[in-house]
């Protein structure tokens, strides 16, 4: 059919972005550049959220060498999103419950977002004192202007369906 659906599968884990992830996104989004008859991608997720982003408990027995770890892993997050965001077919991405933090930025950088009526969608990087990461200055600003993913991210906003369809963060609301 020349679909491919690349799904989110950690729902127990709240489908988290951590180093296995990033280099699993990264080796896939590789195939899927060597995909023949590739005509467009859907983006899903198991469970009752797209996903809550970092996961920041995998960081805890890797504090004492904190910065190589991050580096190594948005290291490969980017590679991976940048493949993925440049494929030549359309991404549609499917969103239920949370997207946070780089799963906001995983689903904006999408051509399409639908979004589920109880959706939330947010950027928590600085309630965690991080900077951004993931794609999310570009793909957030591409979605909602620079004002307003300004906002968004400076403001840790958490956006429900209907204001991140009249932001521009998503394109289509649909019943749950």
């Amino acid at each position: 059919s020349g679909l491919a659906v690349l799904t989110l599968c950690q729902p127990g884990r709240g489908n988290p972005i951590d180093g296995t992830f990033t280099v699993d996104l990264k080796t896939i989004s590789l195939k899927l550049w060597e995909t023949p008859g590739l005509r467009g991608v859907l983006l899903c997720a198991e469970g009752p959220n797209f996903s809550f982003g970092g996961d920041l408990k995998s960081f805890l027995p890797e504090r004492a060498n904190l910065a190589p770890l991050v580096r190594r892993w948005t290291s490969d997050l980017h590679m991976g999103l940048q493949r993925l965001w440049q494929l030549p077919v359309p991404i549609v991405a499917q969103v239920q419950g949370y997207a946070m933090g780089g799963a906001a930025a995983l689903m904006a950088g999408c051509d399409f977002v639908v979004a589920a009526r109880s959706a939330k969608i947010g950027s928590a990087f600085t309630q965690l004192g991080f900077s951004c990461d993931s794609g999310s200055t570009i793909a957030l600003t591409a979605r909602m202007g620079a004002a307003r993913a300004k906002r968004f991210v400076m403001l840790a906003q958490v956006f429900d369906s209907a204001q991140a369809l009249q932001a521009g963060l998503v394109d289509q609301v649909v019943e749950d």
